[in-house]
């Protein structure tokens, strides 16, 4: 009987026997298993048959014929449609368009970072948003606004000519230019000078040389020299002495001089201040500490009638006037005590005493008011607004209008007239948009921010146009310090 095995279909016999010896090593139940054809042979069987391999059936070993060829399998096929809305295993992105610049590149490979593409079909949404003063993306500048010619472009995609765009959500500023005549941000000075050039005050960069002194863009800056008649930051005064001199209210070093006030038409002595100085020291000049008159010392300092001032500091003034030295002075309507019925005093006479008043200047006699003088009638009688303290001596009494400043009086100015619209109103009081100075008649020029001269109203002057550099409209910005020297550079 011929025996017949299964075949196992592995892929090598000897492989195949090791891996069953194993097998069997590991069951001592197992029966032996004989395999066809390994040459050794059964002994259940008959001596004179030998192995012989009958396969029962169809099983590939695995082991092609020489002359078989491997089929290659195709890769499935690619079914993405870019633009159709739904997004393939080979699309980046689909946002329903085959359309750059929309986030979504034309071929759905590429998306751009400053766009998010969340649902395929839909149009991306640009995340980078113009104007809202933040710099996102490719941005180059956002002033918070989509317009054009401020310094950012209406997309914010650069930053136009001429600007800088420093910081994001703020205006844009536009780039100085050194040489056009105008002082602008980053200038101390701005001469006019095309090209700008070094060594005239204002340098090629349009700094301040050390130096000199540049009061007002598009002008030369002057050297600063004591005694050159131009008052620079570093000088208190400048008179134009050349060279300068002391005790003049400007000194040598230019600076002002105890008891004297500068100003661009000089130097002058400060009346009511106490301290003689200059002129003040001359036989008829006076200053006792006040400008108020009648006490000796007028309001313009000069010694009144009737009166003599010390030397002291301030002066004292006493009057002269004198009942009974043969003179008849203000006041005094005798001076003879006890002839003519003059009584003791000289300020009165006795009422036993007849005879009437002859109104000829040689005194002021019972019922006359005056005798004599330009303050006094022709009837003896004085004008409104005159005292005549003695005959043929009369004197204004201090009023709005006359031309001297009486502080007594609550003026503020005195120009000599009682017209209004000049600076100095008909109540000696001074108008708006005026600065007036002087004890007598009073100067009032009309304020003008700008023209370097800092008056009372003006917070600060510094000789220009420029808004937000410290000083604008002649007001101090806020965040800033100006010096009280004029023109100045806060």
């Amino acid at each position: 009987m011929t025996k017949q095995f299964t075949s196992f279909p592995f892929p090598s016999t000897p492989l195949l026997l090791s891996g069953l010896a194993l097998i069997l090593a590991a069951c001592e139940s197992s029966p032996t298993i004989y395999v066809e054809g390994d040459g050794v042979e059964d002994p259940t069987q008959n001596d004179n048959v030998k192995d012989t391999v009958k396969p029962t059936n169809n099983i590939d070993l695995g082991n092609p014929s020489k002359d078989e060829t491997p089929v290659k399998k195709d890769p499935p096929a690619d079914l993405s449609v870019c633009g159709d809305g739904l997004r393939g295993d080979t699309e980046v992105c689909d946002d329903g368009n085959t359309v750059d610049d929309d986030g979504c590149s034309a071929n759905c490979q590429v998306q751009s970072p400053t766009y998010t593409c969340k649902k395929p079909g839909e149009l991306c949404v640009n995340t980078v948003v113009c104007g809202n003063g933040v710099l996102e993306g490719d941005e180059a500048c956002d002033d918070t606004n989509v317009a054009s010619g401020d310094g950012c472009k209406e997309d914010c995609s650069a930053i136009e000519e001429g600007f800088i765009c420093a910081r994001p959500g703020r205006p844009c500023v536009a780039q100085s230019v050194c040489g056009n005549g105008d002082r602008e941000r980053g200038e101390q000075c701005d001469d006019g000078q095309s090209p700008p050039q070094d060594g005239d005050g204002c340098s090629e960069a349009c700094q301040e040389e050390d130096g000199y002194f540049c009061a007002l863009p598009g002008e030369a800056c002057v050297v600063l020299s004591c005694g050159d008649g131009n008052r620079t930051p570093d000088e208190q005064c400048d008179d134009g002495q050349s060279p300068p001199l002391d005790g003049d209210g400007c000194s040598a070093l230019c600076t002002l001089e105890p008891g004297y006030s500068c100003n661009a038409s000089g130097c002058r002595e400060i009346c009511g201040d106490g301290l003689k100085v200059g002129s003040e020291n001359n036989a008829n000049r006076c200053d006792d500490g006040n400008r108020s008159g009648g006490d000796g010392c007028s309001p313009s300092c000069t010694v009144e009638p009737f009166f003599a001032c010390n030397n002291a500091t301030p002066n004292e003034c006493l009057t002269t006037i004198a009942c009974d030295n043969g003179l008849l002075e203000p006041g005094e309507v005798c001076d003879a005590v006890g002839v003519d019925g003059c009584l003791p005093g000289c300020k009165t006479f006795s009422s036993t005493i007849g005879g009437g008043s002859t109104c000829d200047g040689a005194a002021i006699e019972a019922g006359e008011q005056c005798d004599g003088g330009a303050g006094c009638t022709n009837g003896c009688e004085l004008i409104s607004g005159w005292s005549c303290p003695q005959p043929g001596v009369c004197f204004e009494i201090p009023r709005c209008g006359d031309g001297i400043f009486h502080s007594p009086l609550m003026e503020e100015c005195d120009d000599g007239n009682n017209v209004d619209s000049d600076g100095c109103t008909n109540q000696c009081k001074i108008e708006t948009g005026y600065a007036c100075s002087g004890l007598g008649p009073s100067q009032c020029v009309q304020e003008l921010c700008g023209d370097s001269v800092r008056t009372v109203s003006e917070e600060c002057e510094d000789s220009n146009g420029v808004a937000n550099d410290g000083c604008t409209n002649c007001k101090i910005d806020i965040g800033y310090i100006c010096p009280r020297e004029c023109p100045v550079a806060c």
